[in-house]
């Protein structure tokens, strides 16, 4: 793990057990957001505020707001065959 503090920002990061790269920032009060970049292609991210983003390899992506609201993005392939799975 490496970390570096910059102005009201303390940055940390590294690479977990199973091979994915992660990156976190906490600010003074001690709020942490985070993301995660997988092996797979994925990609996950948590803001300060509580709002959340996932990215799938294959395109889908969810993301969430921080007053719970939730939108998701299906791959062009599968949105078009009329199920959005």
């Amino acid at each position: 793990m490496s970390s570096n503090n910059s102005n009201s920002w303390t940055y940390s990061w590294g690479t977990n057990t199973q091979g994915n790269d992660w990156y976190s920032r906490t600010d003074t009060q001690g709020n942490q957001a985070y993301d995660y970049e997988n092996r797979n292609g994925s990609s996950y991210s948590r803001d300060v505020d509580g709002s959340t983003h996932y990215q799938a390899a294959n395109g889908y992506s969810r993301s969430t707001s921080a007053d719970g609201q939730i939108s998701e993005s299906f791959p062009s392939s599968k949105a078009s065959d009329g199920k959005g799975k």
